[in-house]
């Protein structure tokens, strides 16, 4: 089945070549695109799995203008493709450059309470997980009670995360509603406190960490489950 697959990817990927005598109904990214949005209940997961990986590998094909590209259009989609992050995950391994547009996706993730897709918002922890500390900026713009769903999957990011907020001068503190505060340090809410809690809107400008690309970050290998 795989090699059936890969010869079919190719094919597409082939025709888009200049050397090609036609031309594929389907650009790369289309290809890409369209993997996505199989029903799983017609084809298993793994397969789809190994035919977007035997897509990563055609690196001449898929380059990252290509790949931002694929993620812009999988965003817009409802609801969120499955392997929507691992895409996501696996793009910004093989281009470390799209640091700050993968940044830009998470933010409208929580725009699009991706949490209410279990396997979408696992996606996303681990993607945060994974780019810290860029993500803080991330983190500090979810709810609360999602906020506490991340440090049960990573308590790792609790103690930078915090030490990240403490850092902050005390203008910016004053940004991050003290429910926030009080999931990074840990403290139980009573759900009076919450009701009568006014919280000041958060700036995304006082919240806002400068994203900046390494020209000499090397792909790291994808290594991905």
């Amino acid at each position: 089945m795989t090699v059936k697959i890969k010869v079919l990817i190719l094919q597409v990927i082939g025709t888009h070549n200049e050397a090609s005598s036609h031309t594929s109904p389907l650009t790369p990214a289309e290809l890409l695109i369209a993997l996505h949005t199989i029903d799983p209940a017609k084809c298993e997961l793994k397969t789809i799995i190994k035919a977007t990986s035997l897509c990563f590998a055609e690196r001449q094909a898929y380059t990252q203008e290509v790949l931002a590209v694929v993620m812009q259009h999988l965003m817009e989609l409802n609801p969120l493709p499955t392997l929507l992050m691992r895409t996501v995950i696996q793009a910004l391994s093989f281009y470390p450059r799209l640091i700050g547009f993968v940044m830009n996706i998470l933010q409208r993730l929580i725009l699009k309470q991706v949490w209410k897709q279990r396997k979408v918002w696992e996606g996303f922890v681990k993607c945060c997980q994974r780019t810290r500390p860029q993500s803080f900026q991330v983190l500090l713009q979810l709810p609360p009670a999602q906020l506490c769903d991340v440090f049960e999957a990573s308590p790792d990011l609790r103690a930078p995360l915090l030490q990240h907020v403490m850092s902050f001068t005390e203008n910016q503190r004053a940004h991050i509603p003290p429910s926030i505060m009080d999931v990074l340090l840990g403290k139980r809410r009573t759900v009076s406190e919450e009701y009568d809690e006014q919280v000041e809107p958060r700036s995304p400008s006082e919240l806002t960490i400068d994203i900046k690309e390494d020209p000499e970050s090397e792909p790291a290998p994808p290594g991905l489950e």
